[in-house]
């Protein structure tokens, strides 16, 4: 893990005057909005077993991560989709209260846990396999390693869009808030296309689609 105050030769210098605390939320809010928005923070959970008669399974994310959303669920190896509560009640107008063959999930508000639909009827060992996207926890002193090695760059963007966008502080300036804020969000699209691409040189291929 990368210290959050190995960033700070990146921040001070450009802030005349800025003080360590305030260049250390700024950075750290940096990092979490660029896991949030993202996605590129991915875990593989240790598979789950499954309990009959129980829909809802708690995710356990990595140290000092918290889950910021559900990338993909497996069933028994089924891979399911993600369904509302209007379009299940299309389908079965007892799914709340009869278990049966799973064939959906949902999340939950606090993003702590998997809701498998319909409840599952049986028991089954290692039966549910979840990826899990994350985001450090809101009061972490530390990155992963990676965000420091590869992102570097644009989260300090992030913290710079914040810090000159404060009113009445020897570096404030609307213009440079703006031209980093632009910055960071091309670094998130970056992220975004190294995780489409695997981590890889391999090219992104688009699918027609005729309407």
């Amino acid at each position: 893990m990368t210290a959050i105050t190995d960033f700070y030769d990146y921040v001070m210098p450009h802030c005349p005057g800025l003080g360590k605390l305030l260049a250390f939320q700024s950075v750290r809010s940096a990092g979490i909005e660029f896991c949030e928005r993202s996605l590129r923070y991915r875990y593989d959970h240790p598979a789950i077993d499954v309990v009959g008669n129980t829909s809802t399974y708690t995710l356990t994310p990595e140290a000092s991560a918290r889950v910021c959303d559900i990338l993909s669920v497996r069933y028994n190896g089924t891979l399911l989709d993600p369904a509302t509560d209007d379009e299940l009640d299309m389908l079965w107008t007892d799914w709340r209260t009869v278990a049966g063959s799973v064939g959906y999930y949902q999340g939950t508000l606090a993003m702590n846990a998997v809701k498998l639909i319909r409840t599952p009827d049986v028991s089954l060992t290692d039966g549910l396999t979840v990826v899990i996207a994350q985001a450090p926890v809101h009061n972490t002193t530390t990155f992963p390693d990676w965000m420091f090695e590869r992102y570097r760059e644009g989260i300090v963007a992030g913290a710079f869009m914040r810090l000159y966008a404060m009113p009445k502080k020897p570096w404030s300036d609307d213009g440079l808030s703006v031209y980093y804020g632009n910055m960071f969000d091309q670094a998130i699209g970056r992220a975004n296309t190294d995780k489409a691409q695997a981590d890889t040189r391999k090219r992104l291929r688009t699918t027609p689609c005729f309407r």
